[in-house]
């Protein structure tokens, strides 16, 4: 799935070097309400809310940046019961197949965590 930056996410330094719209890898049907005096960061055509950063130090996430082949596999394995193909999860054999962005949202993850855990004004 697809998620896309908001215009408030452009707008942020911790997002240099990120694609307007990227994939991503996720497997929920769930939403939730942005917490008040957070900023949203990114949303998808299936899910408005999918990352947002509230007083500029705590990330919530909606998808997986952490995600890696591995990692993937053992999902999958102590998740099949879960994995009711919705328009927001997909089969085992799909997801077990999108391992090409993997690298890139991991650097993108460890561009979110360094931007987190260094002091801002």
């Amino acid at each position: 799935m697809n998620v896309k930056l908001t215009n408030e996410a452009r707008s942020l330094q911790v997002f240099t070097g990120f694609e307007d719209e990227f994939a991503v890898f996720q497997w929920h049907g769930d939403t939730y309400e942005l917490p008040k005096e957070s900023t949203l960061l990114f949303s998808s055509a299936v899910c408005q809310h999918q990352a947002f950063l509230f007083k500029n130090k705590v990330l919530g996430l909606q998808f997986h940046f952490e995600v890696t082949p591995e990692s993937l596999r053992e999902m999958v394995e102590n998740g099949m019961h879960e994995l009711v193909e919705s328009e927001t999860v997909q089969s085992a054999e799909k997801i077990l197949e999108q391992t090409n962005y993997f690298e890139s949202n991991n650097k993108k993850m460890f561009q979110l965590l360094d931007y987190l855990v260094t002091p801002n004004p």
